[in-house]
């Protein structure tokens, strides 16, 4: 399994970059900056090139975990970018356009996410369907303890563990996998539901 943060925006997966808006709830808060994501995938065989399916499946779940930390480190302080190359070159469609707007929010507000030390934060990669050539569904259970916080003074404004089970879509885009959409399906406080044992 891959657990993981996810941001809340759009197709969105939520628990990544929840909502700027002014609410206190953990759920909304995403994976920090700072560090990369960990990630495994109970969907990963051992890809060899006698597997060609097995080697693009894991093509896929690391293209998605790129972007999962490229909108981590977008939203990091001491400045969240929107603009971030890595951002850019792992998102497409809506979903770009609705973390680069959640990231926005955060930077006019003064806000950043950050991970916490020991942080839990994980995603979970349980599956990947291919739909044609160049669409793949991602089912993704994560652990997401980011937390928002003012960046001049540190006061965290929200934070905790949540869990949450998602669907995420990556297109093949000029020959590269990008995330195209980001769907939360369930979230429960602390480590629960698809994290539990």
């Amino acid at each position: 399994m891959t657990p993981r943060p996810v941001a809340a925006t759009g197709l969105a997966l939520g628990l990544l970059l929840a909502s700027c808006g002014g609410d206190d709830d953990a759920g909304d808060g995403a994976g920090g900056a700072t560090s990369s994501t960990t990630a495994t995938s109970s969907a990963t065989t051992t890809a060899t090139t006698e597997d060609p399916e097995a080697v693009e499946r894991q093509a896929v779940i690391d293209a998605y975990l790129a972007a999962e930390d490229a909108a981590l480190a977008a939203s990091a302080p001491p400045t969240p970018n929107p603009e971030l190359p890595a951002l850019l070159s792992t998102h497409t469609g809506l979903i770009l356009e609705e973390r680069q707007e959640t990231i926005l929010g955060l930077r006019a507000n003064g806000w950043a996410i950050r991970l916490p030390e020991a942080s839990r934060f994980n995603l979970d990669v349980e599956s990947v369907q291919f739909e044609g050539d160049n669409v793949a569904i991602l089912e993704v259970c994560g652990l997401d303890d980011g937390e928002r916080f003012v960046v001049e003074t540190g006061e965290v404004i929200a934070s905790g563990l949540v869990t949450v089970e998602l669907t995420a879509a990556m297109e093949r885009v000029d020959g590269v996998w990008q995330l195209s959409e980001r769907r939360e399906e369930n979230q429960w406080e602390g480590q629960a539901g698809c994290a539990a044992g």
